[in-house]
């Protein structure tokens, strides 16, 4: 559904779908939808965009080997029910060389392996432009994932071989939130119909966080008492909880003389929460040059045959911050064989212990760029060339280095060791029939 005016517009739309799966009891389902809307007052415009979508399936159960061997290796023989068996299914004869083959149905309707996803998205912007060709804007997002597994294992007997007299539940639950906020001045302006100017200023902030709670248990009452609270033995419960984020300022300038000069300039300094205090940012610019010599007075003769030719020059530095969370900290292990001791009559209990040296001195790792290249077009754009030498030098470079197992830690730590040197030269034809 869509509906508009001169000032404003909005849709609508949905989806569903539904599949089986190849194998019995097997098959996921989907659906969401999506709304978008802005509006226009004067010198300001708002939007926003909302969606959800969800996705569950029915899984295939582990027999142990897939569902094709399980197949192709069943005796004829074999009933697919015996309402003598626990569970209500046959399977391998006695006997009969049949040890490793399963009733793969038994195994997809028995056993309980569900898995679903819930995403939720929303943004909205508020925009102003206080004079023309300035445009200020704000944007905020919310991005969410909501993750849900199930695996109940009944009491059965499949056959001779198959055989389950424990039931068991393992549940897990997770939980994904992205955050974005942004503030943006944008301006762009033409002089005399020949220079061209744009700016650009902004601010953001980037926040990731993640929960999860995960248990298990088994021996049930009986297979219809199947819920977590029912376990009366074997209990485990587990659970994390991180945040990450992320910090910018950025800056960019373009100007262009009839675009026949060609100047960019940019700059980003980010500041990351996976490194200490005095290491969190790193100032990472850019500029590049060009020159179409094809917009030049004295090319105009030849337009028709090289309607394009362009130098140009480029250097760039790019940071990188994909390593763990909490490495430049001291983090507690817990719950080992190691750690876990007995105290006032319990068989044990949890211990703690910092088991990893914090990399506590790391900092961003940095690509600078450097690259020259020309561009060709001839007979109006229907043959495309370009060539183009490249120079990329990575230092500080995030790596693991093995430490002593004197200190009383057996594990690595993060350094920022080692450089690399990139060369390389590039050539391209595209044809345009």
């Amino acid at each position: 559904y869509t509906a508009g005016s001169a000032n404003s517009n909005v849709s609508l739309s949905a989806f569903y779908s539904k599949t089986d799966g190849v194998t019995i009891a097997t098959g996921d389902e989907k659906f969401g939808f999506r709304l978008n809307s802005d509006v226009t007052r004067g010198k300001f415009k708002m939007g926003e965009s909302v969606s959800y979508s969800r996705w569950s399936a029915d899984l295939e159960s582990n027999s142990g080997f897939s569902s094709i061997y399980q197949v192709t290796n069943m005796e004829p023989l074999a009933f697919l029910y015996d309402e003598n068996n626990d569970g209500g299914y046959g399977g391998a004869i006695s006997g009969m060389g049949m040890s490793d083959a399963g009733n793969q149905v038994a195994y997809n309707k028995l056993i309980d392996n569900t898995s679903s996803n819930d995403y939720i998205a929303a943004s909205g912007y508020l925009q102003y432009e206080p004079i023309k060709g300035l445009i200020v804007k704000f944007n905020a997002s919310r991005n969410m994932y909501f993750g849900k597994t199930r695996l109940f294992k009944p009491t059965y007997e499949i056959g001779s071989a198959k055989r389950n007299t424990m039931a068991s539940l393992s549940e897990s639950r997770t939980q994904t939130t992205n955050d974005l906020l942004e503030l943006t001045a944008n301006y762009d302006k033409t002089i005399a119909e020949q220079h061209n100017l744009s700016l650009l200023l902004g601010l953001s902030q980037e926040e990731n966080k993640y929960d999860d709670l995960s248990a298990s248990g088994s021996d049930f009452e009986n297979n219809d008492m199947s819920l977590m609270g029912h376990a009366k033995s074997n209990y485990s419960v587990g659970g994390t909880k991180t945040r990450s984020a992320l910090r910018s300022l950025f800056g960019r300038v373009n100007y262009n003389y009839m675009m026949r000069y060609m100047i960019m300039a940019s700059f980003r300094y980010d500041g990351s929460s996976r490194f200490a205090k005095g290491n969190k940012w790193g100032f990472f610019p850019s500029v590049s040059l060009g020159w179409n010599i094809a917009n030049e007075p004295f090319w105009e003769n030849l337009k028709e045959t090289v309607s394009m030719f362009k130098f140009r020059l480029s250097y760039g530095a790019l940071g990188n911050q994909n390593i763990g969370l909490y490495r430049y900290i001291p983090t507690l292990s817990y719950n080992t064989h190691v750690l876990n001791y007995p105290f006032g009559g319990r068989e044990t209990s949890m211990g703690y212990a910092i088991t990893a040296f914090p990399s506590s001195n790391i900092k961003w790792e940095t690509t600078v760029y450097k690259n020259i290249g020309v561009d060709i077009s001839l007979w109006n754009n229907k043959l495309e060339l370009s060539a183009e030498a490249y120079i990329k030098n990575t230092s500080d470079m995030l790596s693991s280095r093995n430490i002593s197992l004197a200190t009383g830690y057996n594990s690595s730590i993060l350094v920022n060791d080692g450089k690399l040197r990139t060369t390389g030269f590039e050539m391209q034809a595209i044809y345009h029939g």
